[in-house]
């Protein structure tokens, strides 16, 4: 296992190597030598600011999910959305760097998003099935490329009525 970039609970904004800016949030209590599951999060649309993904694991995602006692990631989207070849490039690197630092249980790796970050997440998910363990997209409507997946893993859509940026129907 690398080193890892954080070793103490709490948030942390970090930046990879190649780039890419996250938010990190390791467990209360968090240990080395316990494995923890993940959840990696895409945030929504917007002018992306250093460490935006930071807001969406504060406001929605660190509070629903807390009880999973899991190490949470954020990362910043730095190529126009979720949806596309390039940020699936950079958010599973990421996924393979914290996976070679972080005692992760991989077979336990949450996928959510909101927004564009839901998106996102059906866009990963559907094309990545094998790295998830399942996928929570909110606030979206599916990609194509989901409509048309053969799915083995759940999918746990949140979704509001009266959503007029991404319509139910």
């Amino acid at each position: 296992m690398q080193e890892p970039a954080a070793t103490e609970a709490g948030w942390h904004k970090l930046t990879t190597a190649a780039g890419t800016r996250y938010t990190l949030v390791l467990p209360a209590g968090y240990q080395p030598n316990q494995t923890y599951p993940l959840v990696l999060a895409l945030h929504y649309g917007g002018p992306v600011t250093p460490w935006y993904g930071a807001g969406l694991l504060e406001k929605i995602v660190e509070p629903g999910l807390r009880a999973l006692d899991a190490i949470m990631v954020a990362p910043d989207c730095a190529h126009g959305g979720w949806d596309n070849e390039a940020s699936e490039a950079e958010v599973l690197a990421l996924l393979d760097l914290l996976l070679a630092q972080y005692p992760i249980e991989p077979e336990k790796t949450i996928l959510t998003g909101y927004s564009m970050g839901g998106k996102g997440t059906w866009y990963l998910a559907a094309r990545q099935q094998a790295r998830f363990a399942i996928a929570i997209p909110m606030a979206s409507r599916p990609m194509p490329i989901a409509l048309t997946a053969e799915w083995s893993i759940p999918i746990y859509a949140l979704h509001g009525e009266r959503d007029e940026l991404f319509p139910l129907a």
